[in-house]
C-alpha cells in the first residue's frame, strides 16, 4: 500500500502546472534563446533557438537588385523617347522653312503684281529693279530665260525683262512676269501673271527649274 500510496503521489505531482512556468535563458556570445522548463522529465530537453549573428545585423539593408534585362528595357526605351524626340524636332524645323519659303515667295508675287496693277500693267513701262531698293522684299535683278520659269502659253512677257531674280533673307527666289490681254467692246482686259519658284529642299540648287518649287498668282486688270 505504501508504494501504490508514494506511486500515486508522484503521478498527481507530475499532473500538476509548474508554478514557476518555464525560464528562457541566453547566451550573449552565441546569439541563442534556451527554453528550459522543471518539468524536464516529462516533456524532453529544452528547446534551443539559435539566430545567425550576421543575418541579424545585415538584415535590415536587404533590399531587391536590379537585374540586367531591367536595365537593358530601360536604355531601349530612353532610346526610344530621344529618338523620337530629335525626329520630331528634325520635321518641325522642315516644315518652318518650307512655310518661311511659301510666304516669301507670295509676299513677292504679290508686291510685284500690286506695282506691276499701279504702272498701268500690260505692256507698260514698270521695271521691278527700279524699285529694288524700296520694295522690302529684298533685291532684284534681271536673270536668264534657263534659271527662271517659263510663262504661260499666249501669254507675253513684261518688257522690261520679264525673267527675274529675288535675293531675300538669304534665299534665292525665280520670277517671271508676263500679261495676256484681250479686246472686249466696253476696253481691254488684262491677265497679269507672276511666277515666284525656290528650291525644294535646303540641299536643293537654287536655279533647278525642274525640281523648284512654284507659286503663281494672277489678276485682273481693266484698262481703256
Amino acid at each position: 500500500m505504501d508504494g501504490l500510496n508514494y506511486i500515486s503521489r508522484q503521478t498527481s505531482s507530475a499532473a500538476q502546472p509548474n508554478p514557476l512556468g518555464s525560464i528562457k535563458t541566453s547566451s550573449p556570445k552565441s546569439g541563442c534563446v534556451v527554453s528550459c522548463s522543471l518539468d524536464y522529465a516529462l516533456h524532453g530537453p529544452p528547446l534551443r533557438i539559435c539566430a545567425s549573428p550576421l543575418a541579424s545585423k545585415y538584415a535590415h539593408n536587404v533590399r531587391p537588385a536590379i537585374s540586367i534585362i531591367e536595365i537593358m528595357i530601360f536604355i531601349v526605351v530612353l532610346s526610344i523617347a530621344v529618338i523620337g524626340t530629335s525626329g520630331y524636332r528634325y520635321f518641325a524645323t522642315l516644315d518652318i522653312r518650307r512655310s518661311d519659303n511659301e510666304i516669301t515667295a507670295g509676299r513677292i508675287a504679290m508686291h510685284l503684281c500690286e506695282s506691276w496693277k499701279g504702272q498701268g500693267g500690260g505692256d507698260s513701262i514698270y521695271n521691278p529693279t527700279d524699285d529694288s531698293d524700296e520694295s522690302g522684299i529684298g533685291l532684284i535683278t534681271i536673270v536668264s530665260s534657263a534659271l527662271a520659269p517659263q510663262e504661260p502659253l499666249n501669254f507675253t512677257l513684261l518688257k522690261n525683262g520679264g525673267y527675274y531674280k529675288v535675293v531675300s533673307d538669304n534665299r534665292t527666289y525665280y520670277v517671271t512676269m508676263s500679261y495676256h490681254t484681250i479686246n472686249s467692246t466696253n476696253g481691254n482686259l488684262e491677265t497679269l501673271n507672276v511666277i515666284v519658284t525656290w528650291p525644294a529642299g535646303a540641299n536643293s540648287p537654287n536655279n533647278n527649274v525642274a525640281t523648284n518649287k512654284s507659286l503663281s498668282l494672277s489678276e485682273l486688270l481693266i484698262t481703256h
